[in-house]
């Protein structure tokens, strides 16, 4: 994924080759990590019951925006003729950023939350599947993020994922 052009804070990006179906693929997995577990203290504690249930609320409402807004992403999957072009602006930039990072971290909680010291051993064949996850989304991440804080104008050539 390379950052083709960064103008009043919209972002213009080019996929080559499979980086379009590469990226609807790991969409197509949101949401994998469930932040609408979360608690805000003990949940013991009958004062952060109320407070719970409606940061549970809040959290699956932002989630069902997403995935709402993930269907209309204007990219181009792999039946089409490359190179395909996403272009963003600034608040769904961080929206992509957000999805992105919460399949990364889903996919690293089913892998069993592995040390990235440790030896990864695949005992399982979806253990596969959450580790291309995993990487697919640190790698559209980082192509985001030197997007996200690009100058003004063409990028270098060097920005891909």
């Amino acid at each position: 994924m390379k950052l083709l052009a960064r103008q009043d804070g919209r972002l213009r990006f080019q996929l080559r080759g499979p980086e379009a179906g590469a990226l609807q693929w790991l969409l197509a997995r949101y949401p994998l990590h469930d932040r609408c577990g979360q608690s805000l203290g003990p949940r013991a504690q009958a004062p952060c019951a109320e407070a719970d249930d409606l940061l549970r609320q809040a959290l699956a409402e932002q989630q069902a925006e997403r995935r709402a807004w993930l269907q209309t992403l204007p990219v181009t999957g792999p039946e089409a003729k490359p190179p395909a072009l996403l272009e963003l602006d600034p608040e769904h930039a961080e929206w992509l950023l957000q999805i992105l990072n919460d399949l990364r971290i889903g996919a690293w909680t089913r892998l069993g939350r592995p040390d990235e010291k440790a030896e990864r051993r695949l005992t399982a064949p979806e253990q596969l599947e959450w580790l291309a996850v995993m990487e697919l989304a640190a790698q559209f991440e980082m192509a985001l993020i030197a997007g996200l804080h690009a100058g003004e104008g063409p990028a270098a050539p060097a920005e891909e994922a």
